[in-house]
């Protein structure tokens, strides 16, 4: 079973079979639903409606049975249940069969098309808050990636030893300094110099994180997210002045107690880093009212598909728990609106939002009250 990641999105969106088969449920990491398998039941009742679905595709029994293998055997898989956190989605088609681990707990949905249904990962990544966590001390240093709410440890293999020989100088680098990678299903960097005995303030921590700057620069360079650094106030203040990334944002955060693992630093840091989230969001709602009825701005599907193939749209706001079915030919123009899930309708909100996320597009799904134009579910800032 894998974690959610920007890749994984992207590879299942390349998938077009006959029939792609996406089961979304919601699932528990612990407490009496663990103990009584409810989410196995809901498993279970979801293979249901999935039966019931292919077989109004015209599929007979055993060819039903043969298809779905793959979902059934997991109903009696005990190790598979105690690896479950908020939530599960699972897609299977002839050549593709992946269970994935969700940190939301989504609507229990079974779908059938010739593609996955998508939609419930794309609105949770395409609005990520991704940032860089600096842990520091006076002789250490580790830099950790939150991706999609997932913290990782990064690496920085053969640039760090150059760096520190350029910037500290080699005794430095030889005498003081020890790193070494640690790989246990993430990427480690961690960098050890003597530090005892010595002023945190003095020359040599200065040095060191003027070492440690340069190091990172290329990973942040690239991502251009926020940065946030952890650590004693003092070696907060000290690596603030020298450091050179835009990125770095102004409040520090304290170091972990011993009793705190890495989900405690990445929640501690999110909340440090949401005023500047809801700025982010904030200005993107501003930007679209103030654009309101002048040609930057759609609230009809119609012309919100016609610009989405064009590369045209820049922001999607979706009403949340909207579904529209229907038809969409990007050669003509022509959009059909259906009232059900039938051949050869599709969901034209997944077909969004599965487009507009390989474009790189921003996808924000609010409540109908919450949207900047709420008597449109379709709110969209278009490029000129």
């Amino acid at each position: 079973m894998k974690n959610l990641n920007k890749k994984i999105i992207e590879d299942l969106a390349s998938v077009h079979h006959a029939e792609c088969i996406s089961v979304y449920i919601p699932t528990h990491r612990y407490g009496s639903a663990v103990l009584e398998q409810e989410d196995h039941l809901r498993l279970k009742n979801e293979l249901r409606n999935l039966k019931d679905i292919l077989q109004a595709l015209g599929f007979q029994d055993k060819v039903i049975t043969e298809k779905i293998k793959p979902i059934t055997r997991l109903i009696d898989d005990n190790a598979f249940w105690r690896e479950q956190s908020a939530g599960l989605a699972i897609f299977l088609s002839d050549t593709v069969f992946e269970t994935i681990r969700l940190n939301f707990s989504p609507e229990s949905f079974v779908y059938v098309n010739a593609s996955f249904y998508l939609k419930p990962l794309i609105v949770h990544y395409a609005e990520p808050f991704d940032f860089y966590i600096l842990q520091l001390e006076s002789d250490k240093a580790k830099l950790f990636e939150i991706e999609n709410d997932t913290i990782t440890e990064r690496v920085i293999e053969d640039l760090m030893p150059l760096v520190l020989e350029e910037t500290v100088g080699y005794d430095f680098k030889e005498n003081h300094l020890q790193y070494h990678s640690v790989q246990q299903g993430s990427k480690t960097l961690q960098m050890h110099g003597s530090g005892a005995g010595k002023d945190d303030s003095g020359l040599e921590i200065q040095k060191f994180f003027r070492a440690v700057n340069k190091g990172i620069l290329p990973i942040l360079n690239t991502a251009q997210r926020p940065l946030v650094i952890c650590g004693l106030e003092h070696l907060c203040a000290t690596y603030k002045k020298i450091n050179s990334y835009p990125g770095l944002f102004h409040k520090f955060l304290p170091n972990l107690k011993p009793d705190e693992n890495l989900e405690v630093l990445k929640a501690k840091a999110q909340h440090v880093l949401a005023p500047l989230r809801r700025t982010r969001f904030q200005n993107d709602l501003k930007s679209f009212k103030d654009k309101l009825y002048t040609p930057e701005t759609a609230f009809d599907m119609k012309t919100i598909f016609k610009a989405m193939f064009h590369k045209k749209v820049a922001i999607l706001f979706l009403e949340k728990g909207y579904e529209s079915w229907g038809t969409f030919n990007p050669e003509t123009n022509d959009l059909v609106i259906a009232k059900k899930h039938v051949s050869p309708n599709v969901s034209l909100t997944n077909l969004a939002c599965v487009t507009l996320f390989l474009q790189g597009r921003k996808i924000y799904e609010l409540d109908r009250e919450d949207l900047p134009f709420s008597a449109s579910s379709w709110n969209a800032i278009l490029y000129q």
